[in-house]
């Protein structure tokens, strides 16, 4: 037997919930109303579940990107954290040798290019050399006693050079306070 049913449209709004669209579709069908009902309320109930399946993927995939995306920074960091590491442990190796080489200047002077370029190369990595007056006030974070003549926190005399590689002390000026 044929029956007349009125089926509602539906649509899915951009935030994913279905909506009521419009006006009534009326079709003839030979099943009755109750199977229509029927039918159409699991087609609504598995729609519901595919669009939470799809939100479900969705955000699982926005997290995975951004995991993804914090893991690739925390590489880039970790990686510049080592090459650091590595310039400082190369620098402080360097400095005895960078010693040496003032000293030597100081009986030969044809050495001084050698050195020139010595500091030319390390600068070019980061090196500075911490600079110091005679008369200076001591100060803890770039500067280590070696002898103290009095109470006093003046810098009388430097006993060794110091340098920082990208703003951290590879070795202190090793002074001598009055």
């Amino acid at each position: 037997m044929l029956t007349k049913n009125k089926l509602k449209k539906f649509r899915i709004d951009p935030s994913g919930q279905v909506r009521n669209s419009d006006p009534e579709i009326t079709f003839e069908s030979e099943e009755d109303d109750g199977d229509c009902q029927r039918k159409l309320k699991e087609l609504k109930l598995k729609l519901k579940k595919n669009l939470k399946e799809r939100d479900d993927y969705l955000v699982g995939w926005q997290r995975a990107k951004a995991d993804l995306i914090n893991t690739q920074q925390r590489f880039e960091k970790h990686t510049q954290e080592i090459c650091a590491l590595a310039n400082f442990d190369l620098v402080k190796n360097l400095l005895p040798i960078l010693d040496s080489l003032d000293k030597i200047m100081e009986k030969d002077s044809h050495l001084k290019t050698l050195r020139e370029q010595t500091i030319s190369i390390l600068r070019s990595i980061g090196l500075q050399e911490i600079l110091v007056k005679l008369g200076d006030k001591f100060d803890h974070n770039y500067h280590e006693v070696v002898l103290s003549k009095g109470d006093g926190e003046t810098i009388t005399e430097i006993a060794q050079k110091g340098y920082v590689l990208n703003d951290k002390v590879v070795r202190p000026v090793k002074v001598i306070v009055e």
